[in-house]
């Protein structure tokens, strides 16, 4: 059983759909004539929709009675109409049964077809304007795309787009019309088998047209049934493209299986061979004056069913070029049954020129175009025959060789060898092995090639001649690296009496030039004595041919002259590099202390000394020469900024520097005087560090540092307690000073201790303390304490009443103890008995209310209880008056 493939066009789009219905279509304009309006054209814009009418189901949805058709200006994508436009004329296309006589279970092939026309008034620009329709869904089934299977049924949506071509393309005065596929979108084709389609256009303004595979466009966002909507703005006037399968893209929909002419759109190929859908998108460019003006694309199914068809394929010719016999067969497979008759077009042969095998063998007389003819067919019914060319000229040769030397970086010279015995060779393509570059070809005879690297390549040769013969021919080169010479010495100098040689580290064959004071020319390592300055020049040859030159220059001195420069006074410790002026090529120093080189020209100098004389004797070979230079040095002043220190904060502090008559300070924040050797830091508030620049008229001119920091301790926060506080007689206070590590309280009457911070202090009468506190660095503070001594019995003190209004006056009401080391409780009564607050703390109280509740005004008794500091308890008790 074969599959049967028929085409339907449509367009392929992203997944954006839930029911299925389009099977294609296309979108062209055409050129009416000016616009309403000044600098404006009219098109006429037609939408070719077509409906697989064979597809059933529950989410297949109808035709449209209307869509919207979005224009876009190309600059920028920007929208500038949606279009709903009625559908004006519906066509049926069927594939008729009496076409299947010959085909056994073919399906029923049938669409609708709608067609959508409306006109526009565009305004002339240069990037033009793209039309576009976008809608869900196709069919589904389709083999050679990804599906969304997040959708009811996976189906892709569609869209359907034109390019109107603006001015960049056309010209200020051009104009244009697309061109129309011709309408033949129904096919039946088997599958696994050969077929031709013919996908032609015609164009209204005759433009040329050329037709190539591409990849289909794809929705824009997320359609979610057949509704019509306004289409999605393009990218770039371009949509977003289907995501096909693996083994499939836009220009192999099939995989390898189908091909395109480029001039007359016709496609064909072995039909693949698995059943279902496959989406097939044509592109075609407008080509006017040499230049493409336009494009325009089209969309279509090859549909696979099973079937059985009689067909006869041959190749479209046949060619021997290394012998005179050929085997034959159909390229269409058929069923069991199937006769053949073969007729070989060769009628010197009075044996052999007819066969009816399936597969036929025939040895041709002579060289020669034969006309080879195949009938096939079924107890003769379902008939069907080819014809093709065979050309048989024997003796076909190719080949090529290549010479030495095979060297890295030289032309490797390329010689085609190919002989044949009927035509002369023509085609040459080389390919040259060469990984590193996509450019290792050449479509010459005999190239050259250079080899950027050493290594093995493997070199092919394509080659056909005037009778159609191709073969391919490879071997292998193997390029070698150039020598190394290793010329020593380099570029260098010599004194006009002396000899030189020149030496080399190598082997092979060496040509010197000029020759000129050389003991040879052709010695690895020979001498040279010139009398004036000369370059020699060396060419080395390997076992393999390659070579390589190399240079050196001799430049000849008569004398040598030196100078080692002036006397010089440096401040000790800087050091300086030695200017030395000559010619010589070696220098020796004495001495050579304090030289980081005792062979260099310009040697580092750093004496320690008060002064040193260097002598530098200079040679080129038995030419020489000698100078002397001295150096002084004066030593830098002693730079002493002080000892660190600390300071109060809001004290002063006085710098002090030595070792100089002059003294700059930085930075100057809080100096009294930033150029004297012993400024006063006034009051700093931070810490700060001090670099005194110290020079002196005595020694080196340049100044000396050192640095000195200033510590800013901070501020004593000293703290004696409550300013105010009062005792009764008898009763002791415990004081508490906070704010440093050492304290002092003044007078110490009455106080256990005065220099710890918590002494105890039992006044006899009202007294005020005064305490002074002392940081760990020595800094200072004072505070002092207010103290009121009543004469009267330790007990409880409550106001007679309170106030509860917010004023901040009189709000709470609150036990006052004076002599009390404790207060047991605090409690207040109602009128009838009931406990409306209650505390143990010392300085809580009441504040009118119970449970949030506001009190009225009224009398209130109240209980306290508490200990004295002889340990007494003592309990009182009286009334208070609320007041509202």
């Amino acid at each position: 059983m074969k599959k049967l493939l028929f085409t339907i066009f449509f367009s392929a789009s992203f997944f954006c759909a839930f029911s299925a219905h389009i099977s294609g279509g296309e979108m062209y304009y055409r050129y009416i004539g000016p616009g309403s309006l000044p600098n404006t054209l009219k098109y006429e814009i037609t939408l070719r929709l077509f409906r697989d009418c064979s597809a059933g189901g529950a989410n297949v949805a109808a035709m449209p009675t209307e869509v919207y058709i979005s224009v876009f200006d190309n600059l920028g994508d920007k929208r500038l109409t949606d279009n709903l436009v009625n559908r004006d004329l519906t066509m049926d296309q069927h594939l008729q049964k009496m076409d299947f006589s010959c085909i056994q279970f073919a399906p029923e092939v049938c669409y609708d077809v709608g067609y959508f026309h409306f006109q526009v008034d565009l305004a002339k620009n240069a990037a033009g304007y793209t039309a576009a329709f976008q809608t869900c869904c196709r069919v589904g089934g389709i083999n050679n795309i990804q599906y969304n299977f997040g959708s009811t049924n996976g189906a892709p949506g569609v869209t359907m787009s034109c390019k109107i071509s603006g001015t960049d393309l056309l010209g200020q005065s051009g104009v244009n019309s697309s061109p129309v596929f011709r309408l033949k979108d129904t096919a039946l084709v088997c599958s696994d088998n050969f077929f031709s389609l013919d996908f032609g256009a015609v164009d209204p303004d005759n433009d040329s047209l050329s037709f190539s595979l591409c990849s289909a466009y794809g929705c824009i966002g997320s359609i979610l049934s057949a509704t019509t909507t306004p289409s999605g703005p393009p990218s770039g006037t371009t949509f977003p493209l289907l995501t096909y399968t693996a083994g499939f893209t836009g220009s192999s929909p099939l995989g390898n299986g189908i091909t395109i002419n480029p001039v007359n759109g016709i496609i064909s190929g072995n039909a693949p061979a698995t059943s279902g859908r496959y989406v097939i998108n044509v592109c075609i460019d407008e080509w006017r004056n040499g230049a493409i003006i336009g494009s325009h694309r089209k969309d279509f199914i090859l549909k696979t069913a099973d079937c059985n068809r009689t067909t006869a394929q041959l190749n479209p010719q046949y060619l021997s070029c290394d012998g005179f016999t050929l085997s034959f067969s159909n390229n269409a497979t058929l069923i069991s049954g199937t006769q053949y008759e073969w007729s070989f077009g060769d009628p010197a042969s009075t044996i052999d020129n007819n066969s009816s095998v399936a597969t036929p063998t025939h040895t041709y007389t002579d060289t020669g175009v034969y006309t080879l003819k195949l009938k096939v067919s079924l107890n003769g019914q379902c008939a069907d025959s080819s014809s093709s060319k065979v050309k048989v000229y024997p003796g076909f040769f190719p080949g090529f060789r290549f010479a030495a030397p095979l060297c890295k970086g030289v032309p490797v010279q390329f010689t085609d060898t190919t002989a044949t015995k009927y035509g002369v060779p023509t085609g040459w393509r080389w390919m040259f092995g060469d990984g590193a570059t996509l450019a290792d070809s050449s479509l010459a005879k005999n190239p050259t090639y250079i080899y950027p690297d050493t290594g093995s390549y493997q070199v092919q040769l394509i080659v056909g001649s005037t009778l159609g013969c191709v073969d391919t021919v490879t071997n292998f080169v193997k390029i070698n690296d150039r020598p190394l010479i290793n010329l020593r010495p380099h570029d260098t100098l010599i004194c006009f009496i002396d000899t030189l040689q020149l030496i080399t580290n190598n082997t092979g064959n060496f040509l010197w030039s000029p020759n000129y004071n050389i003991s040879s020319l052709t010695a690895p390592s020979p001498l040279v004595s010139p009398d004036r300055s000369t370059t020699y020049f060396v060419t080395l040859t390997d076992a393999f041919g390659c070579a390589s030159k190399d240079s050196v220059f001799v430049d000849v001195k008569t004398a040598v002259v030196i100078n080692a420069g002036n006397d010089t006074t440096i401040c000790r410790t800087d050091g300086m590099t030695l200017n030395t002026t000559s010619n010589a090529l070696h220098y020796t120093w004495t001495p050579s202390t304090y030289l980081n080189s005792d062979t260099a020209k310009r040697p580092f100098a750093n004496p320690l000394v008060a002064s040193t004389t260097y002598k530098v004797v200079a040679n080129i070979g038995k030419c020489r020469d000698s100078s002397k230079v001295t150096i002084k040095t004066l030593p830098y002043p002693v730079a002493n900024a002080g000892r660190d220190t600390s300071v109060c904060s809001g004290l002063s502090a006085v710098l002090l520097a030595t070792g100089g008559t002059s003294y700059q300070w930085s930075p100057a924040t809080f100096l009294s005087a930033p150029n004297i050797a012993n400024p006063m830091v006034i009051k700093p508030t931070v810490t700060t560090q001090y670099i005194v620049a110290v020079t002196s008229l005595a020694g080196c001119p340049k100044p000396a540092f050192d640095t000195v920091i200033v510590k800013v301790d901070p501020p004593v926060l000293a703290n004696a307690g409550p300013s105010d506080t009062t005792v009764v007689l008898g009763e002791p206070l415990f004081l508490n000073g906070t704010g440093g590590a050492g304290y002092l309280w003044k007078p110490s009457t009455w106080l256990n201790n005065p220099t710890i911070s918590n002494p105890v202090a039992n006044p006899a009468e009202n007294i005020t303390y005064q305490l002074t506190v002392t940081s760990a660095l020595g800094c200072q503070a004072m505070d002092s304490i207010r103290i009121k001594l009543y004469k009267v019995a330790p007990s409880f003190y409550v106001p007679t009443g309170f106030s509860p209004n917010g004023d901040g006056k009189n709000d709470f009401l609150k036990p006052i103890l004076l002599g009390m080391r404790s207060l047991e409780y605090f409690r207040i009564f109602d009128r009838w008995g009931r406990v409306v607050f209650y505390t143990n703390q010392k300085g809580q109280g009441w504040d009118g209310s119970y449970k949030g509740s506001p009190q009225d005004p009224g009398t209130y008794v109240w209980m306290a209880s508490g200990a004295t500091f002889t340990g007494e308890m003592i309990v009182r008790k009286g009334y208070a008056v609320l007041i509202r």
